[in-house]
């Protein structure tokens, strides 16, 4: 017994060991305290929106052009709004997705699934079931199990109700200790719609990152700005398609860019409609079936599996495509077009006026033809009338046939001249 006493006694009086033990209680008091701290923090008004990821936090511009500032990974928690799911990693190694989507869920959280978390189809968001052993899925990760480990179940049911608390207080999500697990960022370019000061509508690229990926409905609106026609002039189209990300984990990690190969895919779309076409075929369209054709061609690639260019492989679909605009690229096109647009009116205006001459000219003819002199003495009358009316109050046209009367002439020239001189109403001046 005095051996182990006396082992006990050197080992205390070991430099070594008084370092390492006072490491080992520093470390413990440390991560106590930066545990309550934590606990404490999002509790603390504006506390949690500073430990809150934003990708964009090193840029005033909330729309910039270009992406010409460092990327912020840096974030504890998360908000996930209505229509999002957001892609938590650790170390670039995919752990969870998390989602806010009512009436929806993740096909692997299904009751009795087998599919595993690692597969890319336990993360496809389909429509819940009606039933009680079906349930959205919730940011919030399920509520611990004794079987998952019993030993550290009562920390681990500590630690889910305080992220449950945080959640439903404040609104944000507990997504790790930073640096070692955060959200998934990935850069972005899409273009947005703005008013051009002649009126009409543009769209202008924006460059930034995004940390969501959206499960429900938004638009996407694309400019392309080149696309040839069979006669060689070449359109601008803008398209404005309404899509969804059925599968975040195919966007995140089936293709690099998501947002980019579906510009790709709808501008290699427009172009395989415009090129065998004529300029006048792709501006205007004799029928309505043939007004859908183009967004039918675009639809197509967010719908079938087997088009060249579908968008479905990467986890996203199209529910609508419209099309706003398609009009030639070069001003000096879309000016010929209009100069060639007026030219039609007016050639059709003139058709029309020949065709009510003509309709006149044989009235005329059939007057004279049963009336004879009568006849000839009415259209010099109806001669007589037009000719007023084109000279309007500045002449004076004597009607009916043969000589008139100078005397006559002579005294309402008078009149009117008298009555034009006439001072007006109000007018002081003699």
């Amino acid at each position: 017994m005095d051996y182990y006493y006396s082992v006990f006694l050197t080992t205390l009086n070991n430099p070594v060991f008084l370092v390492l033990a006072g490491i080992t209680v520093g470390t413990l008091w440390l991560g106590l305290v930066l545990a309550i701290i934590m606990f404490a923090l999002p509790f603390i008004p504006s506390a949690v929106e500073m430990l809150a990821n934003d990708p964009n936090r090193w840029t005033s511009n909330p729309h910039p052009d270009k992406r010409d500032y460092p990327v912020s990974n840096f974030g504890f928690f998360t908000k996930v709004l209505p229509g999002q799911v957001k892609v938590i990693e650790r170390g670039g190694r995919f752990i969870r997705c998390v989602m806010r989507f009512d009436e929806h869920m993740f096909r692997g959280e299904e009751a009795n699934s087998t599919i595993l978390r690692n597969s890319a189809k336990y993360w496809e968001v389909i429509k819940t079931k009606k039933g009680n052993q079906y349930t959205d899925s919730h940011p919030v990760p399920l509520k611990p199990k004794w079987k998952d480990g019993w030993i550290t179940y009562p920390l681990r049911l500590i630690f889910w109700k305080w992220v449950n608390l945080v959640y439903f207080k404040t609104g944000y999500l507990f997504t790790g200790l930073y640096p070692w697990q955060y959200v998934r960022v990935y850069p972005i370019d899409y273009f947005r719609e703005i008013d051009n000061e002649d009126g009409q509508t543009d769209l202008q690229k924006v460059g930034s990152f995004s940390d969501h990926f959206r499960v429900a409905d938004f638009q996407f609106p694309i400019k392309v700005g080149e696309a040839d026609t069979k006669d060689k002039i070449p359109v601008r189209v803008l398209v404005n398609a309404i899509a969804q990300v059925e599968n975040p984990y195919l966007a995140a990690y089936q293709v690099d860019n998501w947002a980019g190969r579906l510009a790709a895919a709808i501008n290699d779309a427009v172009v395989s409609f415009t090129r065998p076409r004529m300029l006048d075929d792709v501006l205007s369209a004799a029928n309505p079936e043939e007004v859908r054709m183009l967004s039918d061609s675009i639809l197509s690639i967010g719908k079938k599996k087997s088009m060249r260019n579908s968008i479905l492989p990467f986890g996203l679909s199209l529910r609508q495509v419209l099309i706003p605009d398609i009009s030639p690229t070069n001003k000096s096109d879309r000016e010929k077009l209009g100069d060639l647009a007026i030219a039609r009116v007016d050639r059709q205006a003139k058709e029309e006026r020949a065709i009510g001459d003509a309709a006149q000219l044989r009235e005329q003819i059939e007057v004279v033809t049963k009336g004879g002199d009568v006849g000839l003495s009415v259209l010099a009358t109806e001669r007589d009338v037009r000719a007023a009316k084109s000279a309007g109050d500045k002449a004076i046209v004597i009607l009916g046939r043969g000589d008139s009367d100078p005397l006559q002439t002579a005294l309402l020239k008078e009149v009117r001249d008298i009555r034009n001189n006439k001072p007006k109403k109000g007018d002081d001046s003699e």
